[in-house]
């Protein structure tokens, strides 16, 4: 029995695998608009705007500070055959949320100028159900 477990285990050990992600830090949002003298404004805005959505209703308003900064990306494949996607990896997320070919909106469409995903072209995507 103990034989048996041992060859298991060797076996379960040279069929392991580990997946390496090559990660690329790129500048962030923060550094990129610091470069072109454009962070004072954008952040003044971004301010304005978090405020003008903040719930007083509890008399504490939660501030949260979010200097957009660090960001790892690292490309993925999604579908069969794959489409390579560079995405943000995000570990305080379960969730990943890459736009559809279908993915439209008003005047600032927030798919603008992203990859978007061709479900059309997969032969693995199944619809879910949600929008």
């Amino acid at each position: 029995m103990r034989t048996v477990l041992c060859l298991l285990a060797l076996l379960g050990l040279s069929l392991a695998h580990v997946h390496q992600m090559r990660l690329r830090k790129q500048d962030s949002v923060r550094q990129m608009l610091a470069r072109n003298g454009q962070w004072e404004q954008y952040n003044a805005q971004k301010n304005q705007q978090r405020a003008s959505r903040v719930s007083f209703d509890a008399g504490f308003p939660q501030k949260v500070n979010d200097y957009d900064d660090a960001q790892y990306v690292g490309n993925i494949t999604i579908g069969t055959p794959g489409q390579l996607f560079q995405v943000i990896l995000d570990t305080g997320s379960a969730n990943l949320w890459v736009p559809d070919q279908t993915c439209s909106g008003g005047i600032s469409n927030p798919c603008d100028k992203k990859h978007k995903f061709h479900s059309s072209e997969s032969s693995t995507w199944v619809k879910n159900g949600k929008a």
